[in-house]
């Protein structure tokens, strides 16, 4: 990780403003509930970061640090990396890594977003061959506010009868489809859940079912948790892994059909 020194520091945004906010919308059902506040930016290779020589690849690398974030992620714009290129997105310590991110994640519409993560400081790796004109823009880094266990938790006790945990007795016959629930990261700021759907040529093409509050401009920037469970029938969190990274509008009415990328990175 870079030093103190080598860090931008990222502007808090009006979290009171955001909280009061929340209070009406969380009751609202037919938006995602809002996590996080996007800061607007635009970060490069070539205004920010650090470049350097290792062996044959050109490293750049950026650290920001955002007081009191619950998590950080980025959302780029632009994005069309090389083949052969690749970003690493990690906490300090390295305990959390997310990528290799590479040109099997570039979309019709150039847009991404990178998976959430926890607390105040996030560090981005890019690696190329060469240094030449930039393959992205960081367009914003979105300041978690509230953390992933708020919205869960919110939750517990409060759910409907047909609602169980998955890990309870209840749940004893239904341990294989349970893997295919995903929580998704949408509009780089919310939560939504969705689950795979097999079609008729039972041919496992990665279609994915969500409400249609759900639905965004775009989806290429979409991330997407699986297995995320607790460990038992209680109310124990565990830390998010097996992301999935972009996918494709198909259909939508009651609710949206899309298609995942089936990037697999974690």
């Amino acid at each position: 990780p870079l030093t103190a020194d080598q860090t931008i520091e990222l502007s808090t945004p009006n979290i009171n403003a955001a909280i009061q906010e929340d209070k009406s919308n969380d009751f609202i059902k037919t938006i995602p509930y809002r996590f996080g506040i996007k800061i607007p930016c635009n970060y490069t290779p070539q205004n920010g970061g650090f470049w350097k020589k290792s062996g044959d690849n050109y490293n750049w690398q950026m650290r920001i640090h955002a007081k009191d974030a619950k998590s950080l992620h980025f959302n780029f714009s632009s994005f069309a990396l090389n083949p052969g290129e690749s970003i690493f997105v990690f906490n300090d310590s390295k305990t959390i890594v997310y990528g290799p991110y590479t040109n099997l994640n570039n979309s019709f519409d150039s847009l991404f977003s990178s998976f959430l993560i926890p607390g105040e400081n996030i560090n981005i790796l890019f690696q190329s061959k060469e240094k030449h004109q930039t393959p992205f823009i960081i367009e914003s880094v979105t300041y978690g506010y509230r953390s992933i266990g708020e919205f869960v938790l919110k939750n517990f006790g409060a759910s409907g009868a047909c609602q169980n945990n998955i890990n309870c007795p209840i749940g004893d016959n239904w341990q294989k489809e349970k893997r295919s629930v995903a929580l998704i990261l949408v509009n780089g700021n919310g939560w939504c859940t969705g689950s795979l759907l097999n079609n008729t040529l039972q041919d496992t093409t990665p279609y994915l079912l969500t409400a249609n509050h759900c639905s965004s401009s775009s989806y290429s920037n979409w991330q997407f948790a699986f297995n995320w469970e607790s460990p038992g029938c209680g109310t124990q969190l565990v830390p998010l892994s097996n992301v999935m990274a972009g996918a494709t509008y198909i259909a939508s009415s009651a609710f949206t059909l899309i298609l995942m990328d089936g990037i697999f990175r974690t």
